[in-house]
């Protein structure tokens, strides 16, 4: 084995300290997630009810007032999708259903998934949990989450003389 040269070395440290493993380290920690504190293992946060699931595709768009979070979640009851916010993480599960018999059939392309999913992202800010909504249209769930003005980021004038 060759000996890399030095910035060589520091992008390989920069790629293994943000894989999503230690990301998710940094970000729940930071958050105060006493799970991540105390022994925090990537596999921790897989809902062992949802390993091998889909992942669900993801809009996140923001205004002055609100994040905006939109999923297409075609052929899925909104009864069968559950969202939940924890320390600023956004999560969605679900599960679709196939409508649609396949025994028997050569797929010639597969591209649906069916069955469990789930999707969790970091939002950027604090919400207002209280004022979360979310609703189906068009077979698009949009969440929105109201920003939580009382943590916005805010200057400090120093006192002088």
């Amino acid at each position: 084995m060759t000996n890399l040269p030095d910035w060589q070395k520091h992008l390989d440290e920069l790629d293994e300290f943000n894989s999503p493993d230690n990301f998710w380290f940094a970000k729940l920690a930071k958050a105060g997630s006493q799970r991540a504190a105390e022994n925090f293992e990537p596999e921790s946060l897989i809902d062992p009810e949802y390993e091998g699931e889909g992942q669900l595709s993801l809009d996140i768009t923001q205004d002055e007032n609100n994040y905006y979070v939109y999923a297409p979640i075609a052929g899925v009851r909104p009864e069968n999708v559950q969202i939940s916010l924890e320390d600023d993480v956004l999560t969605i599960k679900g599960s679709r259903d196939s409508t649609h018999e396949q025994k028997g059939k050569d797929f010639l392309v597969k591209e649906c998934y069916w069955g469990k999913f789930s999707r969790s992202v970091v939002l950027p800010g604090s919400v207002q949990n209280k004022k979360i909504n979310a609703e189906v249209k068009n077979q698009i769930l949009k969440i929105t989450l109201p920003k939580d003005e009382s943590r916005k980021r805010m200057e400090i004038k120093i006192k002088h003389d």
